[in-house]
C-alpha cells in the first residue's frame, strides 16, 4: 500500500521539524507549527508572566514544568518582552523546553481525515504509544505539539505514582535536575501584575 500525498507531506513537516529542534532554528519550529499549538505559546506565556502559586498548582503537569522552569531559567525582562511567537523562537533557539525526545521519533502509519491527521508513535521503551496530530492550514500540514502534552502528563502522572511525590514537589525535583539550579519558592510566584489589579 503507497503512501498518500498527504502522508508524504505530514512525514515531511515532522522531519523538518525535527531538524529545526536540532538545529535550534526557533524561527522554522514556529512556521511548522499549528494554530493549537501557537495560541498554547501565548496561552502558556500568560502563564509565566501572571498566574500566581494557586494558578501555577493547579495547571496541569507538563504545563506547570513550563511556567517554573521558564520562570527559572530565563530572566524576568526577557520574559517581560516575550510574545507567543517570540517566546517559542526563544525557547527553541535556546534548547529551554526540551523537544528533544521528539528528534528519535519516526512516524509510521498516518490516518488522514480531511484536514486533520493522527500518527500512533512509540514513545517510550516501555511501549507506550501516543498519538501526534497535524492540521493542514492554508495548505500546508502543520504539527499540533500541543496534542503530545496530554500524553506526556498521563506519563509523567504514571512515573509520579510510583515515587511517592506531590506533583509540585516532583516539579521542583526535576527542575534541579534538568537545569543544575536549585529552585525556591519564589517560582511559584507571579512576575508581574496586571494594570488594574
Amino acid at each position: 500500500m503507497g503512501q498518500t500525498n498527504d502522508s508524504i507531506e505530514i512525514v515531511k513537516t515532522f522531519d523538518l521539524y525535527k531538524k529545526a529542534i536540532q538545529t535550534r532554528n526557533g524561527a522554522e519550529v514556529y512556521h511548522l507549527l499549528d494554530k493549537n499549538t501557537i495560541e498554547w505559546y501565548s496561552f502558556i506565556l500568560e502563564k509565566i508572566k501572571y498566574a500566581d502559586s494557586m494558578e501555577v498548582s493547579n495547571l496541569s503537569l507538563n504545563d506547570k514544568m513550563t511556567v517554573l522552569s521558564t520562570r527559572l531559567m530565563i530572566n524576568k525582562d526577557s520574559i517581560f518582552q516575550f510574545d507567543g511567537k517570540t517566546f517559542c523562537i526563544y525557547v527553541t533557539n535556546n534548547a529551554i523546553l526540551g523537544n528533544s525526545s521528539d528528534l528519535s521519533l519516526k512516524l509510521q502509519a498516518v490516518f488522514v481525515s480531511g484536514d486533520k491527521a493522527k500518527t500512533p508513535v512509540v514513545a517510550t521503551s516501555e511501549g507506550d504509544i501516543i498519538e501526534f496530530e497535524f492540521n493542514k492550514e492554508n495548505g500546508s500540514w502543520k504539527f499540533n505539539l500541543s496534542s503530545v502534552f496530554k500524553a506526556e502528563d498521563l506519563f509523567l502522572k504514571k512515573y509520579l505514582s510510583n515515587d511517592n511525590l506531590s506533583e509540585n514537589d516532583y516539579a521542583l525535583y526535576i527542575l534541579e535536575v534538568i537545569s543544575d539550579k536549585k529552585p525556591t519558592n519564589v517560582l511559584w510566584n507571579r512576575l508581574f501584575t496586571k494594570s488594574g489589579e
